[in-house]
């Protein structure tokens, strides 16, 4: 099953796509990505702005805020909550202020 990787950091996608030698520990941990990446067939890396990438930026926000209490999969499914119904609602907005304005 193909896999699409997304990352809000630019110059770390680009690194991952080029095959250029990095020379540096960096490097090497961007060697492992690539060695990762190849071994799944048809995983491709993306960049995709925070913005939209919202959900996972949140996500793994949540999972650096050493509050361990916090960042469990509950909490992960408010999150996800929260983003869907906040999407749903501007979709609503949208729709009755093209209706009724």
């Amino acid at each position: 099953m193909p896999a699409e990787i997304e990352s809000d950091a630019a110059m770390v996608v680009g690194w991952i796509n080029n095959s250029r030698k990095i020379d540096s520990e960096v490097g090497l941990v961007i060697e492992e990505i690539r060695l990762m990446v190849q071994g799944m067939i048809g995983c491709t890396v993306n960049y995709a702005s925070r913005k939209a990438n919202f959900v996972a930026h949140n996500i793994a926000k949540l999972a650096l805020s050493n509050n361990k209490d916090k960042c469990g999969w509950r909490s992960i499914l408010i999150v996800l909550d929260k983003v869907y119904w906040s999407n749903f609602l501007a979709m609503c907005k949208s729709f009755f202020n093209k209706m009724f304005c």
